[in-house]
């Protein structure tokens, strides 16, 4: 959900980078957060309680317990802040979480399989797909919503051209056709030969 980026002031206040809207970010309602450490062989990840946090321009900033000075706050810095599944709130119908979108399938009009959403971010004006290409596609041969009930009745390889390690599609509607979390598939207005 978000990032510390540094201490916040003498208190032990966290000043966090939140991955998404900052003005919108469930972490407002969770009252429970999980500290994770970056890498592997770091300290454990742990458990905490929210005694009070807040948008603050483009950052968020938040008070968490047993951190009551601006050192216990700089020994979190780089660490990641998680929040249970649970804690997000129900989502307008097509508005999605951008983790969900992350490990999703994704074909072009085409029916060929493109690559596999490996990060979502924003840049400003839309957020992007970040996707990394398959290496041989598979292109089916029904409509996608054959494909959505299971009901595809051949499959053909594609060759796509792997050169990139990952290639970048905005998500928004002019090229976003269809998103199917159960099925963890996208479909896209996207030629092969784009990436």
């Amino acid at each position: 959900m978000a990032r510390i980026l540094d201490a916040w002031g003498l208190g032990g206040w966290l000043k966090l980078d939140v991955f998404g809207d900052t003005q919108r970010s469930v972490l407002s309602k969770a009252k429970r957060w999980r500290i994770r450490p970056t890498q592997a062989g770091q300290a454990i990840a742990r458990e905490v309680s929210v005694m009070a946090s807040r948008a603050h321009g483009a950052s968020w900033v938040a008070q968490i317990e047993a951190i009551v000075d601006r050192d216990q706050a700089l020994a979190l810095k780089g660490r990641h802040i998680e929040i249970r599944r649970s804690d997000f709130p129900r989502l307008p119908r097509g508005e999605y979480y951008w983790v969900d979108l992350i490990g999703c399938s994704v074909f072009n009009r085409d029916h060929v399989r493109l690559g596999t959403v490996l990060a979502m971010d924003d840049h400003g004006a839309h957020p992007i797909m970040q996707i990394k290409p398959s290496l041989a596609a598979t292109h089916d041969e029904g409509s996608a919503d054959d494909l959505a009930r299971g009901d595809a009745s051949e499959k053909a390889t594609l060759s796509i051209p792997s050169e990139k390690a990952t290639f970048y599609i905005p998500f928004v509607k002019h090229f976003v056709d269809r998103v199917n979390i159960e099925a963890k598939r996208i479909d896209v207005d996207w030629h092969a030969d784009w990436l």
